[in-house]
């Protein structure tokens, strides 16, 4: 499971990112990026790193200007966008039934 896929398993938070402006392949770049710092990589351990972090947490451990760098957005909006998904940080969690992160 990736950090897109989650994002995208929460319609409010999506359209939150889009509100930002943000095509959808920037959004799936910021998800991209953000697994890659927090650990995490295609396989359902992201569900797992996110799972253990609160939302100061997520936000202290992604780092804005190197997602700003990687993804070409400016810093100002990789940062509202992290701010966006730190509320739903404990909302990407296995479930009992799938395994994955709803």
């Amino acid at each position: 499971m990736n950090m897109f896929a989650l994002i995208r398993q929460h319609p409010l938070l999506f359209a939150d990112l889009k509100h930002l402006g943000i095509p959808t392949i920037k959004i799936r770049s910021l998800a991209d990026e953000v697994s890659q710092q927090l650990g995490g990589d295609q396989a359902p351990n992201l569900s797992l790193v996110l799972n253990s972090l609160n939302s100061e947490q997520f936000v202290a451990a992604t780092d804005v200007s190197l997602l700003a760098d990687r993804t070409g957005l400016a810093p100002s909006t990789v940062q509202s966008c992290v701010l966006l998904m730190a509320p739903w940080v404990g909302r990407f969690q296995l479930t009992p039934q799938t395994g994955l992160g709803i």
